[in-house]
């Protein structure tokens, strides 16, 4: 299976409430260009080879609502299929204490004596990717195994994730968009692209950002037009008019027909 195959499953569709609430009903925060992605286990001796993990889940759900309702952001069982389930989601979780509200937690639903499959790994990796590329945790986030967050006390996330810590933090992958070398950039400039600013939000900021990140460099992702994207903007617009100061880009805090042209430029002559 690819990994452009691997599906987040909606934590509605696995059984759990819609909402995401702390253990007094309070509505969690939602979680967006966050520090830290933590890798955990389930830390007992049952061995989940075969168990479905939206089951095991909701299982999960049953035994924490009271204390933490939604402890974990996202979990991966040990199957080969697409599914990674969504629990916390985008929203505050409580898998690490003093960090939950800067960080997403992965549960692999792996006893002690389980080993990380090859799947697993992808996935792990992918999920990373997709939360960088859509904005949820920032271009260059800390990765770590729970036991090694600030403050943790546990030997979490096992041995076996140490094994493989080094293939889970392969370097950042956009897992969808622009494939230069098939020269599907040509498309975007026979497009009319509207005027965009700070806190865009569509495929229009999405070209902007891939554009930036893969033509010049910058530490942009996502569709989104947020802080990275204007400093990727504006580090642009100083190279530009510092190389041709008889065509100057004056837009100043937005992208419009002048950026656009300097964009479809870059994507298309390098």
């Amino acid at each position: 299976m690819s990994e452009s195959e691997f599906r987040i499953v909606p934590r509605t569709e696995i059984g759990l409430p819609e909402k995401v609430t702390s253990s007094s009903g309070l509505a969690r925060q939602p979680l967006i260009n966050e520090q830290f992605f933590t890798v955990h286990y389930t830390g007992n001796n049952i061995d989940y080879t075969g168990s479905d993990g939206a089951k095991v889940v909701l299982q999960i759900q049953r035994v924490f609502a009271r204390t933490k309702p939604f402890e974990y952001n996202y979990a991966i069982d040990q199957s080969n299929d697409e599914r990674i389930f969504e629990y916390a989601g985008k929203f505050q979780a409580a898998h690490s204490a003093g960090e939950n509200h800067d960080s997403f937690g992965v549960l692999l639903i792996n006893g002690i004596h389980d080993s990380v499959t090859d799947t697993q790994v992808r996935k792990l990796q992918w999920l990373r990717d997709v939360l960088i590329y859509t904005g949820l945790l920032r271009p260059q986030p800390e990765q770590r195994p729970h036991k090694f967050m600030p403050g943790a006390r546990t030997a979490c996330a096992g041995p076996y994730v140490d094994a493989r810590w080094n293939e889970i933090v392969r370097p950042y992958q956009a897992p969808v968009r622009y494939d230069p070398a098939a020269n599907e950039w040509a498309i975007w400039p026979e497009v009319t692209k509207p005027t965009i600013q700070f806190n865009h939000r569509g495929p229009e900021a999405l070209y902007l950002n891939d554009a930036l990140r893969v033509k010049a460099g910058q530490l942009t992702c996502g569709d989104i037009y947020n802080q990275s994207t204007m400093q990727g903007v504006n580090n642009l617009k100083m190279w530009w008019n510092g190389h041709y100061p008889s065509l100057p880009i004056d837009e100043v805090s937005f992208v419009g027909p002048q950026m656009w042209g300097v964009i479809d430029w870059l994507t298309t002559s390098q």
